[in-house]
């Protein structure tokens, strides 16, 4: 017969493991639950499928009389645990970024690119509240914010810039005349629109300082990065890794808060919201391969 663990022994004659003689199975016969025996089918080995008390037993090796020195059911442990590993890691790609940090270096010989479409800069309340119902269109939105530099210990400014991205438009709110108005502010609480970028942690703690309100649907870029295993966690570095190119980071000292930003100004913002949903999107696609 077949006993709950998968070793064939009589029922008159058990079978005992002595430093003398010991009996070999035939075969181990892995009993697992269906997403196990999902992992393992598609991985090329054959699955004996079980439910109930005997498949649950059976998971954990192979003959019950043998004990915990089991090399069966050490070795089928031990194999499940290797084929699952491979599994998680299977589609991630190879090189610079994930088998270790990239490098400034490496960063700067990659093409540069930025966000090319339309940008619009909102600073009064009726254009604000027409931006937010185009935004709310829209799933995940690019986010990111842009402060001016303090060059003295101890002096410190709000945020002066919110930058939002769709796939066809950024959108720029200079928060010196806006401030964060309520609809602005009941689009960044709403959990059903995604909104992604980096260390958002810091923006939405410095974006309370004008106006208090309880984030959510917001996904973080670095933590997402890291829980795939990649080295690089800011925007810059995960652009080089994920997407090929690299952003110009050459205006982040500039004065955020002048009403009339450059031409150079406005295009490195919208980069960094255009760049945040681009990453979002990717590293969705690396989770679900």
């Amino acid at each position: 017969m077949v006993d709950p663990a998968g070793c064939r022994h009589s029922d008159s004659a058990p079978t005992t493991w002595g430093d003398d003689k010991k009996e070999k199975c035939d075969k181990v016969e892995l009993y697992s639950h269906s997403f196990l025996w999902y992992l393992f089918r598609k991985m090329g080995q054959t699955v004996t499928l079980q439910s109930g008390r005997r498949g649950q037993d059976a998971v954990k090796g192979a003959c019950k009389q043998s004990g915990p020195s089991c090399r069966h059911q050490n070795e089928t442990l031990k194999n499940r645990e290797r084929m699952i590993g491979r599994k998680k890691t299977a589609c991630l790609p190879a090189g610079p970024g994930f088998d270790r940090r990239m490098s400034r270096e490496e960063i700067n010989e990659l093409p540069l690119r930025r966000w090319d479409g339309p940008i619009q800069v909102i600073s009064e309340p009726r254009a604000c509240e027409h931006a937010v119902r185009q935004l709310r269109t829209e799933p995940v939105l690019g986010f990111d914010t842009e402060t001016r530099p303090a060059f003295k210990k101890g002096q410190s400014f709000p945020p002066a810039l919110l930058q939002l991205a769709t796939p066809e438009h950024v959108f720029l709110f200079q928060l010196g005349g806006l401030g964060l108005p309520e609809g602005l502010r009941d689009l960044l609480t709403d959990p059903a629109i995604i909104k992604t970028g980096v260390s958002l942690a810091y923006d939405l703690r410095e974006l309370n300082t004008i106006a208090p309100f309880t984030g959510h649907g917001f996904v973080d870029l670095g933590h997402e990065a890291k829980q795939l295993g990649i080295h690089n966690h800011g925007l810059r570095g995960l652009c080089a890794v994920l997407l090929g190119f690299r952003i110009s980071k050459s205006s982040q000292t500039s004065n955020w808060s002048k009403k009339q930003l450059t031409p150079a100004q406005t295009r490195y913002a919208a980069t960094d919201a255009w760049a945040g949903r681009e990453l979002y999107y990717r590293i969705q696609t690396l989770k679900n391969a």
